[in-house]
């Protein structure tokens, strides 16, 4: 029992290490994820306006392309509207995003180091060393991190990339007040999906002479200042990745548990007289 699982152990380790040197090529020549957000203005002046920004981003690049529809729509819409706003403090303890470009010279490096700790491992199992367990814990750990990053912290780090730049004063205007959004999203294998519906009031519809009426008081649907805009965004992973979260599920995680599950039963297994 016990040279059979070290057989199964030395198995499993070479198809790690295949797997995570394939994973190099993946992420150096494929698409890591796709986007398209389309937005549109439903309700109010700028009403059958809106943008569709489609994006594909790989580890060299992030290429969009922006589509503006009813172009003459936002161009009537701005023509009406006056300069009201009001100021609104900067919250500089936001989140900050870690930008797209930083994650696509990190990524890549902790596949290389992935696929060291791989063959470190293998050679380990050979010579039986003990803890080994610890560099596959550390291991499995670095490959989840991985996939994290390519499906969490890369379109995230896109809109870091979008920031713009803040005033010194750390004041800015705000336009539209009485905002609220409703959202649903659906959860696939390979995709998320995101629909959203805004509404707001336009301050730069509002007349000079309720301004503070409007900012003090929400006023009702029927206000000429009232904007709705519903938008939905789709984020596909690539194909490498999908596969890459198999795989870890399967050769990372259950099996190592299992291999030691079985190991534990073994040692522990009273011998026969």
């Amino acid at each position: 029992m016990g040279d059979r699982l070290r057989d199964l152990r030395v198995v499993l380790h070479i198809v790690q290490v295949l797997v995570l040197f394939s994973l190099l090529g993946a992420i150096a020549n494929q698409i890591w994820f796709s986007a398209i957000l389309d937005t549109e203005y439903t309700v109010g002046k700028p009403a059958g306006a809106g943008i569709e920004i489609d994006l594909v981003v790989d580890q060299d690049s992030a290429d969009g392309e922006i589509h503006i529809d009813g172009f003459f729509t936002w161009l009537r819409w701005q023509n009406v509207r006056n300069d009201n706003s009001i100021p609104t403090e900067y919250d500089r303890s936001s989140v900050e995003l870690t930008p797209l470009d930083e994650l696509q010279q990190t990524i890549p490096v902790l596949v290389k180091i992935a696929a060291a700790l791989g063959l470190l491992l293998f050679v380990l199992n050979m010579y039986q060393i003990k803890n080994r367990w610890l560099i596959g814990l550390i291991l499995s750990g670095l490959v989840f991190w991985i996939l994290i990053s390519l499906i969490i912290l890369a379109p995230l780090g896109y809109l870091g990339e979008l920031e713009f730049e803040k005033p010194t004063n750390s004041i800015e205007q705000e336009t539209t007040v009485h905002s609220s959004t409703q959202y649903s999203y659906d959860i696939n294998y390979d995709s998320v999906e995101l629909e959203f519906k805004t509404t707001g009031f336009d301050l730069g519809l509002v007349n000079s002479s309720e301004l503070d009426d409007v900012i003090a008081n929400q006023p009702g649907t029927d206000h000429p200042s009232y904007i709705e805009m519903e938008g939905k965004m789709v984020v596909a992973q690539g194909k490498f990745v999908s596969q890459l979260m198999i795989f870890w599920t399967i050769l990372f995680l259950l099996i190592p548990l299992g291999l030691m599950i079985a190991e534990r039963v073994q040692i522990d297994c009273p011998q026969q007289l």
